[in-house]
């Protein structure tokens, strides 16, 4: 370190200063570019539109369900459940648009989330077409039934939550990462620097 003068090296710092911006500029033009990429906004509308319809078809079987309901206070989880379904596929489908690289992510859950949905279907439209023997059922083993779906539709949810919440994470670490946050990490080395 003695032999190096103590001499500022303008052209090699012009140099980094240039290739920065470059970099700088070509990851913002890729950014951009993957936003408008219709490939993955495509892939990402069909399997929102996929999953929309199974929850849809889910909502419209659970209405026939509300109608051989043992319980009002089931019918009021049930319905509580949905609303939150469809609040989470939302948030999840606005975050995804806003960070295209998260789309296999997006798309890894979805599908998941569209086989569950379509197993609960199954279950739903399996215990309305059997509507005669669960009249003659108890309440209590009635209940049992009905229980083991809000069980699946719980799951479904929970499932719903954690693509939403992986997603707000990346929005949360994008908007950490512009922000000047990360400058308070070394304040007490530049202090000492500058004693």
């Amino acid at each position: 370190t003695k032999a190096q003068t103590n001499i500022w090296d303008i052209p090699a710092t012009e140099a980094l200063i240039s290739h920065n911006k470059t970099n700088f500029s070509d990851n913002k033009a890729v950014k951009e570019n993957q936003l408008a990429s219709t490939v993955t906004v495509g892939i990402l509308k069909r399997t929102k539109d996929k999953c929309k319809q199974l929850i849809d078809l889910l909502d419209k079987r659970l209405n026939s369900l509300y109608i051989i309901l043992a319980d009002a206070t089931l019918a009021i989880q049930v319905a509580g459940i949905m609303r939150d379904i469809y609040e989470y596929q939302s948030d999840a489908f606005q975050l995804v648009l806003k960070y295209p690289y998260a789309a296999f992510l997006y798309d890894n859950i979805q599908q998941k989330i569209i086989k569950d949905a379509k197993n609960i279907v199954n279950l739903i439209y399996m215990v309305v077409l059997s509507y005669g023997d669960i009249v003659k059922m108890k309440v209590s083993e009635r209940k049992i039934v009905y229980t083991q779906i809000i069980m699946q539709m719980s799951d479904l949810r929970a499932k719903c939550s954690a693509l939403a919440g992986q997603l707000e994470m990346i929005d949360f670490s994008e908007k950490y990462k512009n922000s000047s946050g990360a400058n308070y990490i070394d304040m007490d080395k530049d202090m000492v620097n500058q004693v």
